[in-house]
C-alpha cells in the first residue's frame, strides 16, 4: 500500500511536470513574439527617427511639420523602453521557468529511484527476514517505515513544486501585463 502512496504521488509529479513543460513552452513561444515585436517597434522608431532628421534639414527645426514628427519619435521611444522592460522582464520568467521544470524533472527521477530503492530493499529485507526466522511480520514493519520515508520524502518535493508553479505563474502573469 505504500509503495502505491509513492507509485501515486509519482504520476502526480508527472502530471505537474508535463503541466511545467507546457507552460515553458506556451512562455518560450510568447517571448519569441515579444522579442519579434520589440525588433520592429526598435525599426520603426529607427525610421521615425531618420524622418525627424530629414524634415528638420529639409523645413526647419521650428516648423510644424518638424513638432508633430518630433511627437511621433518621442511616443515611440516611450513604446520602446516599455517593449524593452517587458521583454527582459518575460526573459527572467523564462529562465526560472527553465529552472523549475529542470527541478521539477530531477524530482520525478528521485521518486522513481525511491521506488526502485524500495523495491531492492524489500527484497533484501524479505531474505533477511527469513533467515532471521522472523517472518513476514519484521519485514512488514521495515518496509513500511522505508515506504513513509519515502513517501514524506515524495510529497514535500510536490509541495515545493507546487508553489514554485504558483510562484512562475505570477511572474509571468505580471511581466506580460506590464506591457
Amino acid at each position: 500500500n505504500s509503495a502505491k502512496n509513492l507509485k501515486t504521488s509519482l504520476e502526480q509529479q508527472k502530471s505537474a511536470l508535463a503541466s511545467l513543460k507546457g507552460q515553458l513552452s506556451t512562455m518560450t513561444a510568447e517571448y519569441q513574439k515579444t522579442g519579434q515585436k520589440h525588433k520592429d517597434l526598435v525599426s520603426q522608431y529607427e525610421k521615425e527617427k531618420a524622418k525627424l532628421e530629414e524634415i528638420g534639414r529639409t523645413l526647419g527645426t521650428s516648423s510644424k511639420e518638424y513638432k508633430e514628427q518630433q511627437n511621433v519619435v518621442t511616443n515611440l521611444a516611450q513604446e520602446v523602453a516599455k517593449s524593452e522592460k517587458a521583454y527582459d522582464a518575460q526573459g527572467r520568467a523564462l529562465n526560472d521557468m527553465k529552472i523549475k521544470t529542470a527541478n521539477a524533472e530531477t524530482q520525478c527521477n528521485k521518486t522513481a529511484q525511491s521506488i526502485d530503492k524500495l523495491g531492492e530493499e524489500a527484497e533484501e529485507t524479505g531474505e533477511q527476514a527469513k533467515s532471521s526466522g522472523g517472518g513476514f511480520t519484521v519485514m512488514k514493519g521495515i518496509l513500511s517505515n522505508l515506504a513513509s520515508s519515502a513517501i514524506t520524502a515524495c510529497v514535500d518535493g510536490l509541495k515545493n513544486l507546487g508553489l514554485k508553479i504558483v510562484d512562475i505563474g505570477k511572474q509571468s502573469y505580471q511581466a506580460y501585463s506590464e506591457y
